[in-house]
C-alpha cells in the first residue's frame, strides 16, 4: 500500500506490533505502539481492500488496551495511524474475526458477539470505513467465505438440520445448496471455496456420498458435483480448475483438470504424493515425494501435459513441509540437502535453472524461512542465519526471466502483507513444557488443516499429526523419546511455519 510493505515484528522492546518497510533497512520502521509497553497488540490477518473509487486501506485484526481483538483500519495517508472501528464483542471480549474477505473493494468478515448459541455472523465495513455492521440478515455459524466480483459465497452450519452452501449479493442471502449429515459419517461442510473465473469450485460430501468435487456461479441456486474423487490442492490453471486426488492405483495419486463443459474431469499427470501444486501463466509446478522421503520437482505446461524433472532432491526431506510461490515465470521453494540444511531454492522451469539461492544459515543448519510474498518485482521472506536472529530478506527483481538477483536483509519481520498479497502467522501454544508423556498443542486459527511435526534439536521428524480443517487443539505423544530439546513445528499451505521449542524430562 503506497509503496510500502506492511507486517508484524516484534523488536523485543514493544512487543508484537505492526511495522513498514520500503525494502531498505533505514526505511523500516514501527508504524504504531497499539499497546505501550511490552505486551504488544499482536496484529493478524492484514489485508489491504481497494474501494472503486481507489483508495486504499489496510485492516487487520489486534488486541487494545481496553478491548479484546478487534478490527483495526489504516489509511493510505502520511503518517497514519492504526485506529480501531469495531467493538463486536463488547468490552475485553475477543470478536474472533476470520475470513477476511475483499468483496469488490467492501471488506467482509466473520465474527461473534460472544452470546451463547449464536456463532460467528457476517459483518461488514461502511462506506467511510469508520465501522462496521452486520449483513446477511440472521445467518449464524458462517465460515468459508469466498468473493466472486461482488457476489459473496459462504458455508453455513446450522446447530440443527443439514449444512448449507450459501451467497450474499447486495446484503440479500440466498440459499445455493444443502448437504446432509449422515451418521458415522465426517462432517460434509463445503470446503476448499475456490473462484476461478465465472465459476465456485468446492468439495462437499453429501449424506451417504463421499467428498467430491462440485461446482456453482454467481446467477445459480444450486450446485453440481463434476467427479467422484476427493480433492485438495484445488489451483486455478491458466483458466481451468485442477486439483490432486487419488489415481486408479494404491499408493498413485494423479493432477485432474476439469474439462470445458464443468461435467467431468480428465487425469494429467500420475505419480506418487503429488502435492504444492503452483500455477503460473502457462506452467505448473508441482512436488513429488518418493518411497524413503525423497522429493522431486516437476512442471507440466498447457500445451504438453507430460510432467518434465526439474530437481531432485534426496536427503533430509522426508516429512518436510515445502514452501513454495511463484514470482513471475519463476518458482521460489523450500528445500533441504545434505551439504546446506532447508534453505531457499528457485526453479525458472528449466534444470539448469533449478538451483538453491542462498545458504542464509551456512552449513547444514536449516534457516527457518517463514512467510514468503512476492510483491511488485521482489520477493520478500523472514529467515533466521544464526547471527541476527529471524530477520526479512528481499530478493531484488525476482521475476527475472535471468539469475540477475540479489538479496538483501532488511529489519526485524515474520509476516508481509501488500494490496494483493497476505500471509498470515498463526500463533501456537506448547503446554504442558517441560513435559513427560505427551504435549498439547493449541492452534490460534486453522482455517485450512496442516500439519503438526516433533523434530528433534538436529532437525530430525521424530512425530508427526495431521490437524483437519477448524481443529485447534491437537497432541503429540513422548513415549519412549530421549530426554532433551524438542521442536514442535506447525505446517500449514498458505501461512508462516511456526515453531516452538519443548524440553522432554
Amino acid at each position: 500500500m503506497g509503496g510500502l510493505t506492511f507486517f508484524t515484528a516484534d523488536d523485543g522492546l514493544t512487543g508484537r506490533e505492526l511495522w513498514k518497510t520500503n525494502g531498505t533497512a533505514a526505511g523500516t520502521v514501527r508504524v504504531a505502539d497499539i499497546i505501550p509497553g511490552s505486551e504488544g497488540s499482536d496484529p493478524r490477518q492484514l489485508i489491504v481492500v481497494t474501494t472503486s473509487a481507489g483508495v486504499q486501506t489496510l485492516f487487520f485484526e489486534a488486541k487494545s488496551v481496553s478491548n479484546g481483538r478487534e478490527l483495526f483500519k489504516l489509511e493510505n495517508t502520511l503518517n497514519g495511524t492504526p485506529i480501531r472501528i469495531s467493538d463486536i464483542a463488547a468490552g475485553a471480549g475477543n470478536a474472533g474475526i476470520g475470513n477476511m474477505t475483499n468483496v469488490n473493494g467492501t471488506l467482509h468478515f466473520t465474527a461473534t458477539q460472544n452470546v451463547f448459541g449464536l456463532g460467528d455472523r457476517i459483518y461488514k465495513v461502511n462506506a467511510n470505513r469508520t465501522a462496521v455492521q452486520a449483513t446477511g440478515g440472521s445467518m449464524t455459524f458462517v465460515n468459508n467465505l469466498a468473493a466472486m466480483g461482488s457476489t459473496l459465497f459462504f458455508t453455513q452450519s446450522p446447530q440443527i438440520g443439514p449444512r448449507l452452501l450459501n451467497k450474499l449479493v447486495a446484503d440479500v442471502t440466498t440459499q445455493v445448496a444443502s448437504f446432509q449429515l449422515a451418521v458415522g459419517l465426517p462432517d460434509p461442510i463445503p470446503q476448499q471455496l475456490t473462484v476461478v473465473g465465472s465459476r465456485l469450485f468446492f468439495s462437499a460430501a453429501n449424506g451417504q456420498q463421499s467428498r467430491r468435487l462440485w461446482v456453482t456461479n454467481s446467477g445459480a441456486t444450486s450446485a453440481s458435483p463434476i467427479s467422484t474423487q476427493n480433492p485438495s490442492g484445488l489451483t486455478n490453471f491458466n483458466g481451468r480448475l485442477v486439483f490432486v486426488a487419488p489415481g486408479n492405483f494404491p499408493g498413485i495419486n494423479s493432477i485432474f483438470r476439469v474439462n470445458t463443459l464443468f461435467n467431468g474431469v480428465d487425469a494429467l499427470v500420475n505419480g506418487s504424493a503429488i502435492n504444492t501444486l503452483r500455477a503460473t501463466g502457462t506452467t505448473l509446478y508441482f512436488f513429488q515425494t518418493l518411497q524413503g522421503g525423497a522429493v522431486e520437482l516437476f512442471k507440466i505446461t498447457t500445451a504438453n501435459n507430460v510432467a518434465v524433472a526439474l530437481g531432485s532432491f534426496p536427503e533430509g526431506n522426508s516429512g518436510r513441509f515445502v514452501q513454495a510461490v511463484t514470482a513471475g515465470n519463476n518458482l521460489f521453494f523450500t528445500m533441504a540437502s545434505a551439504a546446506s540444511g532447508e534453505e531457499l531454492w528457485k526453479s525458472n522451469g528449466t534444470q539448469l535453472g533449478t538451483a538453491m539461492v542462498s545458504d542464509i544459515r551456512a552449513g547444514v543448519g536449516h534457516s527457518n524461512i517463514q512467510a514468503m510474498a512476492f510483491l511488485g518485482t521482489d520477493l520478500f521472506l523472514a529467515a533466521d542465519n544464526l547471527t541476527s536472529g529471524l530477520e526479512p530478506w528481499r530478493i531484488i527483481n525476482a521475476n527475472a526471466a535471468q539469475g540477475d538477483e540479489g538479496d538483501e536483509r532488511d529489519a526485524e519481520d515474520e509476516e508481509f502483507v501488500s494490496e494483493t498479497v497476505a500471509v498470515e502467522v498463526v500463533e501456537i501454544k506448547v503446554y504442558p513444557n517441560p513435559a513427560t508423556d505427551y504435549v498439547s498443542v493449541d492452534i490460534s486459527a486453522n482455517e485450512t488443516g496442516g500439519t503438526l511435526n516433533l523434530l528433534s534439536a538436529g532437525g530430525q521428524l521424530v512425530r508427526t499429526v495431521s490437524v483437519m480443517e477448524g481443529e485447534t487443539t491437537a497432541r503429540l505423544e513422548l513415549q519412549d523419546l530421549p530426554k532433551g530439546i524438542y521442536l514442535v513445528r506447525w505446517e500449514q499451505e498458505g501461512a508462516a511455519v511456526v515453531t516452538k521449542k519443548v524440553l522432554v524430562q
